[in-house]
């Protein structure tokens, strides 16, 4: 999700504000500040919250599957088509 120059700013402190959060997994142990994003009053949850990434440019969420990925860009915005890049393919 692109952002305009005020809600990146906005973001962005909020980024800066979240406390770290530690999850394990296999013995790895990661630390992430967990945003949570609602659309709606409901949670907006990708495939790999963990990879989700907040920064300058926007939002990126990872979504595994792209029918999950087309359901979250439609509860975000449903005036817009969301489009992919040429190098996108679904395994």
């Amino acid at each position: 999700m692109r952002l305009n120059e005020e809600s990146t700013a906005a973001l962005i402190a909020l980024r800066n504000a979240t406390p770290h959060e530690n999850i394990s997994y296999n013995g790895w142990t990661c630390s992430y500040r967990n945003i949570r994003i609602t659309v709606n009053g409901e949670p907006l949850i990708s495939s790999a919250p963990v990879w989700n990434v907040y920064n300058g440019l926007g939002i990126l969420l990872p979504f595994v599957r792209k029918e999950d990925a087309l359901e979250a860009a439609r509860r975000v915005c449903p005036a817009l088509k969301p489009q992919f890049s040429e190098g996108w393919s679904v395994q």
